[in-house]
């Protein structure tokens, strides 16, 4: 082929960077994440009247309600801000799978589903989120490998999601909502 008729090179795009306005908006959202989870989590420890049902609904809303909407309405500069690809198919099919989650907590309480109901999606949530976690955490270390730029937030994610597991894990021994009396 001549050099007449090669096609042209794209060059790829820089990423785009968020603006400070935008970048505060993904900060707050993060903290509201956090200080929700944790306020879920200290309503199921606390040692007198504990309410672990309201613990679960708002562990599930937090975590996973807010973070379905952010990818879903927020995903570019939500993306942006982690060093990631921006319009991932991945991004909506975790926001997908985050929103189902936060969906089926809203039906389970409108039905007065059981304990253990609660419990199993405040498991699943959990569990999805540890394991969001570790996969966040192999794909900066191979990106860092690679010299790619990285975010931080991929390494603290991993470790608070396994603080939270933790934490999880206390608040559902406490609650027992799998023992039945049958």
């Amino acid at each position: 082929m001549s050099k007449q008729h090669e096609l042209p090179l794209i060059e790829p795009q820089a990423q785009q960077e968020n603006t400070r306005l935008e970048a505060r908006l993904v900060k707050t959202i993060e903290m509201i994440r956090f200080i929700g989870a944790a306020i879920a989590i200290a309503l199921g420890l606390k040692s007198s009247n504990p309410d672990y049902r309201l613990s679960a609904a708002l562990f599930v809303f937090f975590l996973a309600g807010i973070t379905g909407l952010e990818s879903v309405f927020l995903g570019k500069i939500s993306a942006r801000s982690k060093k990631w690809d921006e319009g991932s198919p991945y991004q909506i099919q975790s926001a997908c799978n985050n929103l189902a989650s936060a969906v089926s907590m809203i039906i389970l309480l409108s039905i007065g589903a059981s304990d253990a109901a609660l419990a199993t999606l405040m498991m699943t949530v959990t569990i999805f989120l540890q394991l969001s976690g570790i996969n966040h955490f192999v794909t900066v270390i191979a990106d860092k490998m690679k010299g790619k730029d990285i975010a931080w937030i991929h390494f603290l994610r991993m470790f608070f999601a396994t603080c939270i597991s933790v934490a999880v894990g206390f608040t559902l021994a406490k609650w027992r909502p799998f023992n039945s009396s049958v």
